[in-house]
């Protein structure tokens, strides 16, 4: 290559490399946060997102490695050239909203479809360019692997500053707007490169290039193995993080950030690996991780804890792939090995595990893979310290950790379980408890959430409990409310369909149920909707996604109750939801939002979305004391009509609150922009 046109090329490889790995990675959380509402806020949503991305950047990597292969240099350029052509052709970036029917029938095949028809091209265009410049600096006589390192650090950049810069301040619509922009001038970047690259027809250095001798298998088995473990760990802290909280981006965010700076690490250099102290580091971290998959209740050690033995895990084997890389005319193959090992690491996560584990086992499993693949480099490194299993007072050692870690695995995740279900919406459980003084009852679990409890004695099994007993909000409301006549009650989340016992003889209830197996469970191991089955009416879907098709209800009462655990779902808390709400309540009728949540608090952006509406609202804090009835919890329950009257009813006035924490620094949630930061607890 010319000495002025490997100099223009070193010039714009830098904008380029970076400003696509940035775009990449922005549009990861972007179009997360765009279609997580199209699927009920479901965590998994994150997960399938992840797959189509991993996906996408193998098909990048594909194309960049035939292209390198078997293309000449100027094939290369005007191949590309069209590309970008044809990827700027199908912007902007706006996705579509699937059927509904679509998206309850194959939900993960509806996120990849979506993404694939929103961004396919232009991803892969955008994948492919670290790999392909890369390529064309070797020719230049340039040394390709820090490039990779600046593209990580390029995507690092754009993941921290999302959910920091980006998403409180512009909406969804305008991320797509500067995101289609973005792409437009890095093309343009990309485009002098591929110009750059080109080579006079008299030669090609391929053919003067001396010969590079093949790697060997157990190379590419490393390339391969080590990126789908560290892979799995990402996707399966992930769904840790965000059934813990809520599946919103920020919270993809920190895995996904920590998991790319293990990369910018691995490729900055030798001397960002200090090998004697991240392994044994490491071999720590696998232990505590095991150790830490048991419940934790406060968000902040749980999350701190999981992303220190992700990012420990994750440092190590990618540093240890960097470790066992070619020679840097074969970087393209290298390249291509470790996209095949990230979408294979997904593939586990998002479409295996649901269907062959019960519950989130995949996080252990990937733990104990990630000790038997760094044991088994220490045993293969020619002239390593642990070789051919010597000594063996260090591998006696080391067989014990991993047998303590298999056992703690076990141990931590033993099951007993009277019924379990795992789908697209996470793990449901179902379990049997007895109490000396009151007897039997069962619960329905989500995780560490609890989702109904029903004493099993035929005599108390219509009692209502949980966080719907007498003197909660929902409790005191739905007994103001009672008259002769009758009510249309709506409630949009079922959990074992606690509140058909508040039904009057000639009230309905119609319940909004998004997640299949929780309808399963909860007519067939708890009997309160077998027991009200006249009065019970079942819509399976997002219950927002259902209001908007159906006429108006005439509710009066229409019970919000999906924020009390595992995952939030911030579409049902947003300006244009509560107006839906409304469109569906009958003159002086009540929204009953349940806001009892471990990690967020709730209660001032719910005061501002009244406010915000004309609304007025009552929270009733009942702290279920020693007076309470057996297995009635303390809850939160916010009240909101545009009858004064109710709200200054005796009932709920003796148990009010008007503690609503603090609205002025919790801004009013739309339907383009919202703000989980400043809900933490």
């Amino acid at each position: 290559m010319p000495a002025h046109a490997a100099r223009l090329l070193r010039l714009a490889a830098i904008p380029a490399i970076a400003g696509a790995a940035f775009l990449l990675f922005l549009v990861q959380p972007l179009l997360g946060r765009f279609i997580l509402p199209w699927f009920g806020g479901a965590p998994a949503t994150w997960n399938a997102c992840l797959l189509f991305f991993q996906v996408a950047l193998l098909v990048g990597y594909a194309y960049a490695y035939a292209s390198l292969r078997w293309l000449s240099p100027r094939a290369q350029t005007w191949t590309h050239l069209a590309l970008l052509a044809a990827a700027v052709a199908t912007l902007p970036l706006l996705p579509v909203a699937p059927a509904d029917a679509a998206v309850q029938a194959r939900p993960t095949a509806s996120v990849l479809l979506l993404l694939a028809q929103a961004v396919g091209l232009p991803y892969v265009v955008l994948a492919a360019t670290a790999p392909l410049v890369q390529g064309w600096l070797v020719r230049g006589g340039g040394a390709p692997w820090r490039w990779y390192a600046l593209s990580n650090l390029a995507a690092l950049v754009a993941l921290i500053g999302y959910p920091v810069a980006v998403e409180p301040w512009l909406g969804r619509s305008a991320q797509c707007a500067w995101w289609t922009g973005g792409f437009a001038v890095v093309a343009l970047g990309i485009a002098l490169c591929a110009w750059a690259a080109r080579i006079p027809a008299v030669g090609d250095d391929r053919d003067r290039a001396p010969p590079v001798p093949p790697s060997s298998r157990c190379q590419h088995l490393a390339w391969l193995v080590l990126p789908a473990i560290a892979t799995v760990l990402l996707a399966a802290t992930t769904n840790r993080l965000c059934l813990d909280v809520a599946p919103v981006p920020f919270l993809w965010v920190l895995p996904l950030a920590l998991y790319l700076l293990s990369f910018v690490l691995a490729f900055a250099g030798g001397r960002w690996y200090p090998r004697a102290i991240v392994l044994p580091a490491t071999a720590l971290a696998l232990l505590a991780g095991v150790a830490m998959a048991g419940d934790v209740d406060h968000l902040l050690p749980r999350s701190a804890g999981f992303a220190g033995v992700l990012f420990l895990c994750c440092w190590a084997l990618h540093c240890e792939v960097v470790r066992l890389r070619p020679a840097p005319a074969r970087l393209a193959g290298f390249y291509l090995c470790l996209a095949g090992g990230g979408a294979l690491g997904g593939a586990v996560v998002a479409l295996l595990a649901p269907r062959i584990f019960t519950g989130l086992h995949e996080f252990p499993l990937g733990l104990i893979a990630c000790a038997v693949a760094l044991a088994g480099i220490l045993a293969s490194e020619p002239g390593g310290r642990l070789a051919h299993w010597r000594p063996r007072w260090a591998w006696a050692t080391i067989a014990l950790a991993l047998t303590g870690l298999v056992a703690g695995a076990v141990f931590v995740n033993r099951g007993r379980a009277l019924l379990s279900r795992r789908n697209f919406h996470g793990v449901l459980q179902v379990r049997d408890y007895l109490s000396d003084r009151d007897g039997a009852y069962r619960k329905l679990q989500h995780g560490t959430t609890l989702h109904g409890v029903q004493w099993l004695a035929a005599s108390r099994r219509g009692e209502p409990t949980a966080y719907y007993g007498p003197d909660s909000g929902i409790g005191r409301c739905l007994r103001l409310t009672a008259r002769p006549q009758g009510r249309h009650i709506g409630v949009i989340g079922l959990g074992i369909g606690t509140l058909a016992c508040w039904a009057g003889p000639r009230d309905r209830v119609r319940f909004y149920e998004i997640n299949p197996a929780v309808v399963e469970l909860a007519w067939t191991a708890f009997s309160v909707l077998a027991d009200h089955r006249q009065q019970v009416e079942m819509v399976i879907g997002d219950g927002r996604l259902a209001l908007t098709r159906e006429p108006a209800q005439a509710f009066s009462v229409l019970v919000v109750d999906a924020f009390s655990g595992d995952a939030v779902p911030a579409h049902l808390l947003t300006r244009e939801a509560l107006a839906l709400y409304r469109r569906h309540l009958e003159p002086g009728g009540v929204i009953a939002v349940h806001i009892t949540n471990r990690h967020l608090d709730l209660r001032p952006l719910v005061y501002n979305l009244a406010e915000d509406a004309g609304l007025h609202a009552v929270l009733i804090r009942d702290r279920a004391g020693p007076a309470a009835p057996a297995q009635c919890l303390a809850s939160d329950w916010m009240l909101l009509t545009d009858d004064l009257a109710v709200v200054e009813h005796d009932l709920l006035q003796d148990a009010a609150s008007r503690d609503y924490g603090d609205t002025q620094g919790v801004g009013l949630w739309t339907d383009e922009r919202s703000d989980l930061f400043r809900l933490l607890r």
